[in-house]
């Protein structure tokens, strides 16, 4: 498992050169599908290599619309990380950024995986925002965002992060969201959990149903118009297949 030169940038900036060995040595994948947009970072694990900035080792992260990293304590952003040699107590810290805007749902996964200890152990990415957690060898992690740059949003370990207080699965409620809220002509009903939505209703103060909409088929967002909406609190009951969740909207 080596580091190569062909993880660097080309052109006169030698930053991101390698030619480390690693014992281990794993690829996180984040893409966004319909904007067409992925980028990855490295993270390998070898005896040279320790905790903090290692020349010839870490290189920084590229500055694309959309970047996965690992990050320092002294706050540098790598797309490609040496540490020290495996140990399953390790907590790596991962950022995110994105320079998009609007509210998008991204996807991160395990892009590869290589090494004795990588192959032997449960690789865990944790939100810490969202307070739940995937093993990335299972099943992806899928989540929502609008434009940030997050050094410290995720970690990933190699032991069952329950000491964390975070949930395996997020229920309806805590993968569910709306944006932007305040709203004025419209808001975005976005969805990262694992079961089907059937329904949603929106009600006044008053608990008169003032629009019912079908979710069937529901995936990851959806925009609702309210042109036609008065100003004022509401709230917005989703029922999914074994759960339902009551979310508060303001219209200005």
């Amino acid at each position: 498992v080596s580091f190569n030169n062909d993880m660097r940038v080309t052109g006169n900036n030698d930053q991101y050169r390698s030619n480390a060995s690693a014992d281990d040595l794993l690829w996180l994948q984040i893409e966004n599908a319909q904007l067409d947009l992925k980028s990855k970072a490295a993270l390998g694990f070898l005896e040279q290599a320790t905790e903090a900035i290692d020349p010839g080792y870490d290189s920084k992260r590229m500055a694309t619309p959309v970047s996965i990293y690992t990050s320092l304590r002294t706050n540098e952003q790598l797309g490609i990380q040496g540490r020290e040699s495996f140990d399953s107590a390790m907590i790596v810290p991962v950022g995110f950024a994105t320079a998009i805007e609007e509210v998008e749902t991204y996807t991160i996964s395990l892009s590869s995986f290589e090494g004795e200890n990588l192959n032997n152990n449960p690789i865990y990415l944790v939100d810490l925002v969202e307070q739940r957690y995937v093993n990335l060898k299972e099943k992806d992690y899928v989540f929502s965002s609008y434009v940030a740059n997050t050094a410290d949003r995720f970690t990933l370990m190699f032991e069952a992060p329950e000491v964390l207080g975070v949930e395996e699965q997020g229920t309806l409620e805590t993968t569910m969201s709306l944006y932007p809220n305040p709203a004025q002509s419209q808001v975005t009903l976005t969805y990262t959990g694992g079961q089907a939505l059937k329904s949603a209703y929106i009600i006044d103060v008053n608990g008169k149903v003032v629009r019912a909409l079908d979710l069937n088929g529901f995936s990851q967002s959806q925009t609702i118009n309210l042109d036609d909406m008065s100003s004022g609190v509401y709230f917005i009951q989703v029922q999914g297949t074994t759960e339902s969740t009551v979310k508060k909207l303001i219209i200005q």
